[in-house]
C-alpha cells in the first residue's frame, strides 16, 4: 500500500518508537540544520546531567531536549516540559537550547515559549521537523527512524556512445533499410554539358519555358516518392530567376561552411552561353544527442541516390530541347565537403553497407570512402531517365544493385 504524501507527519505525529529513538532522530535533526559536535548523553537510558545532548552552534556550547509523547498533548503540558528542559541551560553553562519535539505547536503558542524564557532557544515543532525530514539529503534518516522508504529512483542510464546515437536515428524517407550516416556535411555535385558542344542555348535571351518544362520533368522523377525526400525538387518547384546575363539559377547554395552546416541547400545553375548545368545538393541533418541537444550532422544514403536522379532528369530533359544533341557528359562528385572543416569519420552503420546479406562485409563498420568521383557520356533517353545514369554513377560508391535495392525502392 502507498505511503500517504504526509506520511512523515503522521509517523511523528503518533510517536510509538519510546525516548531512545526520539534522542538519536533529534540529534540528527540538528546536524541537518548546521549543529556540531552532537554529543549524545544517555539516549538508551542513565542519568543525563539535566540534557540529552550537548552541540555546539556558532562555536558556543548548547543543550537539546528532546521531548516526543505518543499523540498530541495539551499547550500546558509541553510549556511545562519545555520550562523544565530550559533549567539545563545553567547546569551546563551552555548558551542556548534546542527543543526538539513532535508536538503541533501554533505561531502563538512558539512565540509564548520563547518569551517566557528570554533567552537563545531554537524551537524544532512538529512541522519544522517534518520538512527537515522530508528533504531528499534525510531521506536515509527518515527511512531508519520512521521505516518510510525512499522514493524509487529511476534507473541509472548511461549516455549513449555516438556509435549508438547514430544506429538510433531515425531512418529517411523512402528506403529504411539503407542506411549511410555522416558525420559531417555531404555535398553532391553535378555538371553536365551536352555532346556535341554547342556555341549557346537556342532561347539564349529567355531560357525560361525550357528550364520550366526541364523542372516540371525532374518532379515527375520523384512521382510516388514520399513526401519531403528531394529538396531539390522543392527549390524547382519555386522557378528559376536570372541573376545576370547568360545565368539561370533555382534555389540557393554557398561557400561558407558555418551556414552549411546550420542548414541543407539545394541548388541548380544554369548558363546559356556554355549551355552548361551545375546541380549542388548540400545535406545537414540534425542527429539529436540523449541530452536533445545537437550532436551531429549527417546525410543518408537513399538522399544522395534520389537527389541525383532528380538532376539527370532535369538535365536530360533540358538539353533534349537543344537540335542535334546526341548525349550528356555528366561529371558526379561526391564528397564530404569542406575538406578538413566538417567531417571526422563517415561509417556503414545499421547491418553492413546499404544493407548486403550478413556475411557480405566481414567488417560492417568498414569506413566508407569520403570522396567519389565519377563520369560518363549517356544517351540523352538515359539521362532523362535518371535510374540507368544513376546506377552507373553511384554503382562504386554504392557496391552494387539487386532486385531490392535503393531504386526499386525509391521507384515503388
Amino acid at each position: 500500500m502507498p505511503n500517504r504524501w504526509d506520511e512523515t507527519w503522521h509517523r511523528l505525529r503518533e510517536w510509538t518508537n519510546g525516548q531512545g529513538p526520539a534522542e538519536r532522530l533529534s540529534a540528527q535533526v540538528l546536524y541537518a540544520e548546521g549543529f556540531t559536535d552532537v554529543d549524545p548523553s544517555h539516549p538508551l537510558g542513565g542519568p543525563d546531567g539535566a540534557k540529552d545532548a550537548l552541540a555546539l552552534k556558532s562555536g558556543q556550547r548548547w543543550i537539546m531536549a528532546s521531548y516526543f509523547p505518543r499523540g498530541q498533548k495539551p499547550f500546558q503540558e509541553i510549556e511545562a516540559k519545555f520550562l523544565s528542559d530550559h533549567r539545563g541551560i545553567a547546569a551546563n553553562g551552555a548558551s542556548g537550547m534546542a527543543f526538539v519535539t513532535n508536538q503541533e505547536l501554533s505561531l502563538a503558542e512558539r512565540r509564548n515559549l520563547a518569551d517566557v524564557i528570554g533567552g537563545p532557544v531554537e524551537i524544532f515543532h512538529l512541522e519544522r521537523v517534518t520538512s527537515i525530514l522530508d528533504q531528499p539529503k534525510m531521506h536515509s534518516v527518515r527511512s531508519q527512524f520512521l521505516r518510510i522508504d525512499p522514493p524509487t529512483a529511476p534507473p541509472v542510464v548511461g549516455l549513449r556512445s555516438t556509435r549508438e546515437i547514430l544506429d538510433a536515428a531515425p531512418h529517411p524517407p523512402g528506403a529504411p533499410d539503407h542506411r549511410m550516416l555522416y558525420d559531417g556535411l555531404l555535398l553532391l555535385r553535378i555538371v553536365a554539358l551536352p555532346v556535341p558542344a554547342i556555341a549557346r542555348y537556342p532561347a539564349a535571351r529567355d531560357p525560361r519555358a525550357g528550364l520550366e518544362a526541364a523542372s516540371e520533368r525532374a518532379r515527375r522523377a520523384g512521382d510516388g516518392w514520399p513526401e519531403l525526400v528531394s529538396l531539390l525538387v522543392r527549390r524547382l518547384g519555386a522557378g528559376w530567376d536570372s541573376g545576370k546575363a547568360h545565368e539561370w539559377g533555382a534555389g540557393r547554395t554557398t561557400g561558407d561552411p558555418e551556414a552549411l552546416v546550420r542548414r541543407s541547400t539545394a541548388a541548380a545553375a544554369f548558363t546559356t552561353r556554355e549551355c552548361a548545368v551545375c546541380v549542388d545538393r548540400t545535406w545537414a541533418t540534425s542527429i539529436p544527442d540523449d541530452n536533445g541537444a545537437f550532436a551531429f550532422y549527417a546525410a543518408r544514403e537513399p538522399e544522395v541516390a534520389a537527389e541525383l536522379v532528380v538532376a539527370l532528369a532535369l538535365i536530360g530533359a533540358l538539353f533534349a530541347t537543344v537540335p542535334e544533341t546526341e548525349s550528356v557528359d555528366v561529371a558526379m562528385l561526391l564528397t564530404a565537403a569542406p575538406s578538413d572543416q566538417l567531417v571526422s569519420s563517415e561509417r556503414a552503420v545499421s547491418g553492413g553497407r546499404f544493407g548486403e546479406p550478413e556475411g557480405y562485409l566481414t567488417d560492417p563498420m568498414t569506413d566508407v570512402p569520403t570522396y567519389h568521383l565519377d563520369s560518363g557520356r549517356f544517351p540523352l533517353a538515359d539521362a532523362e531517365a535518371g535510374y540507368p545514369a544513376a546506377e552507373e554513377l553511384l554503382g562504386p560508391w554504392l557496391i552494387r544493385f539487386r532486385s531490392d535495392d535503393l531504386f526499386s525502392r525509391l521507384r515503388g
